[in-house]
C-alpha cells in the first residue's frame, strides 16, 4: 500500500471498481464537478412529516404560560398570593413518592 502523487492510496492494481472510484474522484477535483448524475432524494410518510410538524411547533411553543405568571405576580405584588408550608410540603412528599414508585 502507498499514497499516489494523486494523494490517493493504492491497494491492488486489479481492482476495476477502485480504479473507477480513483478515476472519478481525479475527474471531480480536476472540474469540480461529479461524474455522476443522478440526485439523492428523500421522501417522508405522513406519519414522520406529522411527527416533524409537532416537533416543530412544539419548538417554537413557549414553555413559560404568561398568563399564569403575570397572575401570580399581579397577586404577589398585591399582598393576595399567600402560601401554606403544608400545602408546600405535602406537594414536595407527593412528588417524590411518584417519582419513587
Amino acid at each position: 500500500m502507498r499514497i499516489n502523487e494523486n494523494q490517493f492510496i493504492t491497494t491492488d492494481k486489479g481492482d476495476k471498481a477502485a480504479d473507477t472510484r480513483r478515476a472519478e474522484a481525479r475527474h471531480s477535483m480536476k472540474t469540480g464537478k461529479t461524474a455522476s448524475a443522478a440526485t439523492d432524494s428523500v421522501r417522508l410518510s405522513s406519519r414522520t412529516r406529522d411527527i416533524a410538524e409537532i416537533a416543530l411547533q412544539l419548538k417554537e411553543a413557549s414553555e413559560v404560560r404568561e398568563e399564569l405568571v403575570s397572575e401570580l405576580k399581579a397577586k404577589i405584588q398585591s399582598g393576595e398570593y399567600q402560601v401554606s408550608g403544608n400545602e408546600i410540603a405535602a406537594k414536595i412528599v407527593d412528588k417524590a413518592r411518584n417519582n419513587i414508585f
